[in-house]
């Protein structure tokens, strides 16, 4: 995503993505929604560590 898209753009997204689901996981419904936003909340973060030293060596 980060070749595709941009890696500033691709930190972006991660951002916004990490508070959506931030705010999912603060106020879930049922377990399955929180396990669900729990998930992408990981996914969010393991995209942002992964940019971010992209974007800093380059």
């Amino acid at each position: 995503m980060a070749d595709k898209v941009s890696r500033k753009r691709t930190k972006v997204i991660s951002r916004s993505v990490y508070v959506l689901r931030a705010l999912g996981c603060a106020l879930p419904i049922s377990v399955p929604m929180l396990i669900g936003f729990r998930f992408l909340l990981g996914v969010s973060m393991g995209t942002a560590t992964f940019v971010a030293p992209l974007s800093i060596s380059k």
